[in-house]
């Protein structure tokens, strides 16, 4: 039977970045045999959108991760990153308001509402 397990959010970054260090120190302590015999290139880091799908897998398990949904996801989380990145090389001042503000319409006024 598995057990849930409630792990704070912060614990999880803490867990989720242990566990790619681990990973890619334990992928380069293995290859430095293979740099001691032939000169290669390091082995690349996983990207953002790789390590933020492991999270979200991790948040969510279940058997319902295909390869179409997990490309899916991908594509969305690939999407995400490009629109964030957009917007921050906008440039700000401390003072500057929205584009737009949101006001709720008045309701439409009828003539027996009045009295």
């Amino acid at each position: 039977m598995s057990e849930t397990v409630n792990l704070h959010r912060r614990d999880f970054a803490r867990h989720l970045t242990a566990g790619v260090a681990g990973g890619t120190l334990g992928m380069m302590a293995g290859n430095t045999v293979a740099q001691d015999t032939e000169q290669s290139e390091p082995p690349k880091p996983p990207s953002l959108a790789a390590l933020r799908l492991a999270a979200v897998m991790t948040e969510c398990p279940g058997e319902h991760w295909t390869q179409e949904t997990i490309a899916e996801v991908l594509g969305d989380i690939r999407a995400d990153i490009a629109r964030g990145k957009a917007l921050s090389e906008f440039p700000l001042q401390n003072g500057d308001d929205p584009a737009t503000i949101f006001m709720a319409p008045a309701p439409p006024y009828e003539a027996g509402d009045a009295e």
